[in-house]
């Protein structure tokens, strides 16, 4: 990162390389090593800055590079903040705690043929042994759990500004 950005390596901060799950065969198919890097800035995390970077497994050599690096200024030191307490009542304030029920299954979910899947998947299931076939399943449990319903409705992201408590969704502000 030093030589491609000199200017951000000591903002870019990247991501552990997760090779432990891998077979040896999946390993030795690897033609490159991605990496992804993110921006810091003062120990903070940027929303979208981002550098994206592939290296040959044998040579080392560069074999794709792309950044996400916004050109906006950030500021050198940040001014006072929400304490995590009022952030999280902020937060929580959007939305309103109902009572709801909820199924849950003692076999992670899966509830054998009565309509509740397709055939067909209920079919190789059961080829995969994952079923018996005719066995009667444990019914499902019904618990009584509390959901967090949104007070409006947002798509994507919501925000609440670090400084004045006021919520939003990057566009739109919402004391």
């Amino acid at each position: 990162m030093k030589q491609l950005l000199p200017a951000y390596a000591h903002e870019l901060y990247g991501s552990d390389l997760e090779l432990s799950g891998m077979s040896k065969e999946a390993l030795a198919h690897m033609n490159a090593f991605n990496f992804d890097f993110r921006r810091k800035v003062g120990g903070i995390f940027t929303e979208y800055d981002s550098v994206h970077l592939s290296l040959n497994r044998t040579t080392g050599e560069l074999q794709y590079y792309g950044s996400n690096l916004s050109p906006f200024a950030y500021p050198a030191e940040h001014p006072a903040l929400l304490s995590e307490d009022e952030a999280k009542s902020k937060l929580l304030s959007q939305y309103k705690i109902e009572l709801q029920y909820a199924l849950y299954t003692k076999d992670n979910g899966v509830i054998p043929y009565g309509g509740a899947m397709p055939m067909e998947k209920y079919n190789v299931m059961v080829a995969a042994g994952e079923i018996k076939p005719g066995e009667k399943p444990a019914p499902p449990e019904v618990r009584l759990v509390y959901a967090l319903k949104p007070t409006f409705a947002v798509r994507g992201p919501v925000f609440l500004d670090a400084v004045t408590g006021n919520g939003g969704t990057g566009t739109t502000a919402r004391s």
